[in-house]
C-alpha cells in the first residue's frame, strides 16, 4: 500500500500539468488545414447572421469595446502544483478574510499576509488566471517609496495586494479581479476569432510558474503563444542565491534550469516585444545589513561580484545578444543585496553607462548595462528588484546612507 501511494505522489509531482491533448474535441483555432475563420461564412447557418453587433456595428467598434473589456492590461496566467486555495472562509481561520481573486488570506505574527491553503484536500497542479491588481487605478499611483509596485514585487497570485490595492478597483467582490472573457469566447465562432486575439495580443501576461515557462508549447497553442507581445516572468531561485548553496551539483542543477528558461522564452514566445525577467530569492526574510555599503552590494561577501557576474549577468548577456530586433524593450529585474555593487561597478565604469535614480525623480531604479557583440541591442536594463535587505536598527549605517540608497532596504 506504501509503495503504491508514493508511486502515485511521485506521479501527480513529477508528470507536471496536463498537457494539451493531440486531438481536440472542439477546436475553434484554424490550422493550416482547416478552415479559415476570418472568411465570410455561410449566412444560413452563422450564429451572427441576424445580430446587430456583428452585422451593423463596424468591427474597429467591436474591437474597442472588447479591448476595454479584457484587453490593454496586466493578466495573470500561472500553473502551481499546491493545495488548492480556500473559496470560503475556512472553518476555524478566525482570522482569514477574502483576498485577491476570491481567495482567503491572513497575517502572519509579523503582519504579513499568506494564502489559506484547504490542506485536506490533495496537492495538484491549479491554473490560476486574474486581472492584475497589485497597483490602485491610475497610473500615478506610487508606494511609501516614491514608485509603482514593480512586477517583482507582485504577489496577486496568492490573494494579496499591497495595501489592499484590489479593493480600490470599480466593481463588486471577486468578480472584478477574474478576466471576464470566456461567456464572449464561447459565445460564438466570430466572438471567440475576435476576441482570442485581444485576449492574448493585448495584454501583458505575467507569471510566476516555472512549468508555464518551461512546459509552454505544450500547454498553451502555438497560436497563442505567438500572440503574446508583452510577458512578465518572476524566476525564484528558492531561499538563497544558487551560487549560495553548499552544494555544488544543487547550484548547476539551478543554473541549468534558469538557462532553459532564458531559452524557452525565446523559442516559444515568437511575439515578444517587451519583456521583464525578476531574478529572485524569496523563501528566506531580508538579510540585516549592518555593515559598509561596499560589502552588502556583494550579496555574499567578498569576490561575489565576481560569481554574480560570472552565473547571472554573463547569461543574461548571451540571450541579449540572441535576442530578435521585434522586441524593443528588455528589463532584467536582481535583488537588492547584489543590485548595488552592480550599479557601483556600472557608474564608475563610465563609457556612456547610464544609471537613473528615483530620489533624482527618475520612475524606475536603474542601470544601463551594454552587450558587445549583439546583432540587435546595444545593450538592456537592469533594474531594482525584490528587496532582500533590512537595516538594522541599532547600527548607524542609516546615517551614511544616501538619497537614492534608502530603496534599496525592505520597509
Amino acid at each position: 500500500m506504501a509503495s503504491l501511494l508514493s508511486g502515485w505522489l511521485h506521479g501527480i509531482v513529477n508528470d507536471g500539468p496536463a498537457k494539451l491533448p493531440r486531438r481536440r474535441k472542439c477546436a475553434l483555432t484554424p490550422t493550416p488545414s482547416a478552415a479559415d475563420l476570418s472568411l465570410p461564412p455561410r449566412r444560413d447557418v452563422d450564429a451572427t447572421a441576424a445580430s446587430p453587433l456583428f452585422q451593423k456595428l463596424p468591427a474597429e467598434i467591436r474591437i474597442q469595446i472588447l479591448t476595454a473589456a479584457f484587453g490593454a492590461r496586466t493578466l495573470h496566467m500561472d500553473v502551481m502544483l499546491s493545495y488548492p486555495p480556500w473559496r470560503r472562509r475556512p472553518v476555524a481561520r478566525d482570522r482569514a478574510v477574502p483576498g485577491h481573486a476570491g481567495m482567503f488570506v491572513e497575517p502572519s505574527r509579523d503582519g504579513r499576509f499568506f494564502p489559506v491553503l484547504d490542506t485536506t484536500a490533495r496537492q495538484g497542479w491549479h491554473w490560476h488566471g486574474s486581472i492584475c491588481h497589485r497597483n490602485p487605478p491610475g497610473a500615478a499611483y506610487a508606494d511609501s517609496s516614491g514608485h509603482s509596485v514593480q512586477p517583482c514585487q507582485d504577489q496577486c497570485r496568492n490573494g494579496i495586494t499591497p495595501d489592499d490595492a484590489c479593493k480600490l478597483w470599480p466593481g463588486v467582490g471577486a468578480d472584478k479581479c477574474r478576466i471576464g472573457a470566456m461567456g464572449w469566447l464561447q459565445s460564438c465562432r466570430q466572438a471567440y476569432l475576435e476576441g482570442i486575439d485581444i485576449l492574448y495580443g493585448t495584454n501583458t501576461i505575467h507569471t510566476a510558474s516555472k512549468a508555464l515557462i518551461l512546459d509552454a508549447d505544450r500547454l498553451l497553442l502555438p497560436q497563442r503563444l505567438a500572440a503574446i507581445t508583452s510577458l512578465e516572468v518572476l524566476w525564484d531561485f528558492g531561499s538563497h542565491p544558487p551560487w549560495a548553496d553548499s552544494f555544488p551539483g544543487k547550484s548547476r542543477e539551478l543554473m541549468e534550469t534558469f538557462d532553459n528558461m532564458l531559452r524557452a522564452v525565446l523559442s516559444s514566445f515568437r511575439g515578444l516585444k517587451t519583456l521583464y525577467i525578476s531574478a529572485q530569492w524569496t523563501g528566506r526574510e531580508p538579510v540585516m545589513a549592518y555593515d559598509t555599503r561596499r560589502r552588502l552590494g556583494g550579496g555574499g561577501g567578498p569576490g561575489s561580484d565576481g560569481i554574480v557576474e560570472r552565473m547571472l549577468m554573463q547569461r543574461i548577456d548571451r540571450m541579449v545578444r540572441q535576442m530578435p530586433a521585434r522586441v524593443t524593450e528588455f528589463t532584467f529585474a536582481i535583488p537588492s543585496s547584489i543590485y548595488m555593487e552592480q550599479c557601483q561597478t556600472a557608474a564608475a565604469s563610465g563609457g556612456g553607462q547610464m544609471v537613473e535614480h528615483i530620489s533624482d525623480g527618475a520612475r524606475y531604479e536603474r542601470f544601463w548595462r551594454p552587450v558587445d557583440r549583439g546583432a540587435a541591442h546595444a545593450g538592456y536594463w537592469v533594474r531594482l528588484g525584490q528587496r532582500d535587505l533590512k537595516l538594522d536598527t541599532q547600527s548607524n549605517l542609516a546615517d551614511s546612507l544616501l538619497p537614492h540608497e534608502w530603496i534599496l532596504y525592505a520597509q
